[in-house]
């Protein structure tokens, strides 16, 4: 063959090999039950029938670093099906109930392409995710070819100490991506007391789960936390570990902005401003995004909306003021919508854009003030290195243009893709979130509607405002 035939052929090759290669890793996590050959006769020719009654065990694994037991275990089982009547489960400092079935045990073991399909209705006291995504963690890191020096012989808690220690060791072990096995379709109804994750612990939650085509749907999700009530309705799909997306709305009520940014780091780069405001707030972000392999979202690929709601509320030294911000996340930046705030006697329409690099460019019309006339105020920079100049006002009155519509569109078709995810695909997803965002920039378009500074003040306005800037105690000349 020609040179370049023979390297486009071994490029081809190299692809097929990689791509090969993440098709074993994907397969390798799918769920895999073997009997040995002496039990598989017995399953393949006798009808199996029977009742669980197990009054308690443990089950020490370095895949899972907790101190796992079982204290409870009834029901009836049959070749191809399991009813769970009664199962509690310890793990670490978490608990959890469950009553339910776990059925497609026959083209499973038979070794034909079959599913493993679970249905459990899961109750808990406490659960402690922080600690268990640390043992998932851990446990992914771990490599089998290390399990003969981790068993000594001793006694069971000598190996639940042995391994612990190793994870210990292991403690730079970060999280990685979720890969959800493509033979595993789940159904689970989750009712829990006492949830704890990051800084946030709820005094109840609950939710329904699905787990099916390598995709995770959470919907009706809600918890009174320590830091406000909240609700979740979104998507997780690992397709490949190259394509890692979710969905999701995500609201949060009656919180401070501290603890929005503690338990939704990314708030922080969409809208660092919120950090100036003391009081409560309802916040709530719906959008799309790309995930790495850390289970962190990817800024740049964020797409959505932002809405803030806040009463009561103080900036500084300032009396209370209340405001409500409506913005879209697109292209490495926050579009925050003109919105009204008052504070003290100045009453202002507020539009601008905050880029996900801190840079920033607002607009704050002063529409009524101490000062008799109506100018504008041009903010650019970040918050650590800031300008401003004046300029003409370009809101005249409260009535401004809104897009309260378009982002609530934008919000039920996402919440729409979420609960079809499994209908109509993640790809679905994705094409609906971006036309709510084509419509939203259609309407800025049939409105003229630009944000930005505004130019500097002309002719009479400008003279009266020089004048009132010479005359008027506290203004500063300059």
């Amino acid at each position: 063959l020609p040179a370049r035939t023979r390297t486009r052929a071994r490029h081809r090759n190299q692809h097929a090999s990689e791509e090969n290669a993440e098709g074993q890793e994907y397969v390798r996590q799918e769920i895999n039950i073997q009997l040995g050959e002496s039990l598989m006769q017995y399953y393949r020719n006798w009808n199996l029938e029977g009742s669980l009654d197990l009054g308690g065990c443990s089950i020490i694994t370095p895949h899972f670093p907790l101190e796992n037991r079982i204290t409870h275990l009834e029901g009836r089982f049959d070749n191809d099906r399991i009813d769970l009547t009664g199962l509690r489960i310890g793990s670490g400092s978490s608990d959890i109930s469950a009553t339910g079935s776990v059925s497609g045990f026959r083209r499973m073991l038979s070794g034909r392409r079959g599913k493993l399909d679970i249905s459990l209705d899961l109750d808990s006291d406490f659960i402690d995710l922080n600690e268990i995504f640390t043992a998932l963690a851990s446990g992914e890191n771990f490599r089998d070819s290390e399990k003969s020096g981790l068993y000594t012989g001793g006694s069971d808690s000598d190996y639940l100490t042995s391994i612990q220690e190793q994870a210990a060791k292991d403690s730079v072990a970060q999280s990685s991506a979720l890969i959800i096995p493509a033979n595993l379709e789940a159904r689970l109804s989750v009712n829990a007391n006492t949830l704890k994750y990051s800084d946030m612990e709820t005094s109840w939650f609950s939710s329904d789960i699905i787990l099916k085509d390598r995709c995770l749907q959470l919907t009706n999700a809600l918890a009174m936390t320590n830091m406000g009530d909240v609700f979740l309705e979104g998507f997780y799909s690992g397709r490949t570990k190259d394509d890692l997306k979710a969905g999701f709305d995500f609201t949060l009520s009656n919180v401070t902005a501290e603890k929005v940014i503690s338990l939704f780091p990314a708030v922080d780069s969409i809208m660092p401003m919120l950090q100036a405001f003391n009081g409560l707030l309802d916040c709530e972000i719906a959008a799309t995004a790309s995930i790495d392999t850390s289970m962190s979202i990817i800024m740049p690929s964020i797409s959505g909306i932002v809405k803030i709601d806040g009463k009561n509320l103080s900036l500084a030294d300032s009396e209370s003021l209340n405001m409500s911000i409506r913005g879209i996340v697109r292209e490495n930046k926050l579009d925050i919508f003109p919105f009204i705030m008052k504070v003290d006697r100045y009453t202002m329409a507020i539009d601008g854009t905050q880029q996900f690099d801190q840079n920033f460019r607002y607009h704050l019309s002063a529409i009524r003030s101490p000062i008799p006339m109506r100018f504008g105020v041009n903010l650019s920079g970040c918050f650590d290195d800031w300008r401003w100049k004046i300029g003409k006002a370009r809101y005249k009155s409260t009535k401004i243009p809104l897009f309260e519509d378009e982002v609530d569109d934008l919000r039920h078709n996402l919440m729409a893709a979420i609960h079809s995810i499994f209908d109509n695909g993640v790809d679905d997803a994705l094409r609906r979130n971006e036309a709510s965002q084509e419509a939203i920039e259609n309407r800025k378009a049939e409105i003229e509607y630009v944000a930005g500074e505004t130019g500097e003040m002309e002719g009479a306005e400008k003279t009266l405002w020089e004048t009132l800037r010479i005359n008027l105690p506290g203004v500063d000349k300059q």
